[in-house]
């Protein structure tokens, strides 16, 4: 961070113009900063404000500020950056969980599919055998050999059949459509399956499953599950905020250290470098704020 700040005093008794920037860079370890500045201080001063007043290229400082109780473990700055590396995490875990459900979505498709065309082919099996059939009676018919009904009671079940073929073909036209919506060509274009890529004994693949150790499929399904990724990454998040909270209802005690020299010409007494350490104490009387986002959290 940085931070100037400009005064003037044209007029009065004592006329002067300060300049002041200082320059924070806080750290990952234990909360510890570090900072740099520089000051101006021109003109005339009261006794009591002698130290505003620098030499002729004023002043640069450089120091660091050491918390040894709140902010040392976890601070608003580290706490931000832990939650939003895990945010990250999150986000990718949704996007994991996005994939599996195409995946799930699209293999259920996919075997919805094999499933219409196996009753797609099994009722063309059943109409052809019935059309063969009719023209085996027409046969027997004519000659004699079967009386008119059984050709009429044969019509019926061909067409029977048939009813069941159209029916077959319209659920395997709609299959092949949700497919196809998950079924891309070697340029990423949507295809169309055709009925021809299905695989021989398509069913006997799930002879494998049967082999399977289903408890220990479980097991390892559930430990690769994004939503309970997520839910412990969002533990975490809430583990962080407690954290902070209790952090915050601490005491500040800081060991600030700074080292300063003034540049150019002026006074003697200023142009002699100065190193100054301080315990700076900040003890909170009311904590509602972190009692209350600490409750919050739990």
């Amino acid at each position: 961070a940085i931070k100037a700040n400009g005064t003037t005093a044209p007029t009065g008794y004592y006329a002067n113009n300060r300049m002041d920037m200082l320059i924070e860079q806080p750290t990952m370890y234990n909360g510890m900063s570090f900072f740099g500045g520089y000051r101006m201080g021109r003109g005339s001063f009261a006794p009591y404000d002698g130290k505003l007043a620098t030499n002729s290229l004023g002043e640069i400082r450089a120091g660091a500020r050491v918390p040894l109780w709140r902010d040392r473990s976890i601070d608003k700055n580290r706490a931000a950056l832990k939650q939003a590396e895990i945010g990250i995490q999150i986000a990718d875990l949704s996007v994991s969980q996005q994939k599996i459900d195409i995946i799930r979505n699209a293999t259920l498709r996919y075997w919805d599919w094999i499933a219409a065309a196996q009753r797609y082919s099994i009722a063309k099996s059943l109409y052809d055998v019935a059309l063969q059939r009719e023209k085996q009676i027409i046969k027997r018919v004519k000659a004699g050999d079967l009386p008119p009904i059984e050709q009429a009671d044969n019509e019926r079940v061909l067409l029977q059949r048939e009813s069941f073929l159209i029916g077959s073909e319209q659920n395997l036209e709609i299959a092949a459509n949700e497919l196809s919506i998950y079924l891309t060509d070697e340029n990423g274009n949507a295809r169309h399956p055709r009925i021809e890529e299905i695989p021989e004994s398509a069913f006997s693949l799930f002879e494998e499953i049967r082999d399977t150790n289903l408890d220990k499929e479980i097991e390892m399904a559930l430990e690769r599950r994004p939503e309970l990724k997520r839910f412990k990454a969002q533990i975490d998040q809430n583990r962080i905020d407690q954290e902070l909270a209790k952090n915050q209802m601490g005491p500040g005690v800081d060991l600030v250290i700074i080292g300063s020299q003034d540049l150019g010409t002026g006074s003697v007494t200023r142009s002699k470098p100065e190193i100054e350490a301080s315990i700076v104490l900040n003890v909170p009387l009311r904590t509602r704020t972190a009692q209350g986002k600490l409750d919050g959290a739990s």
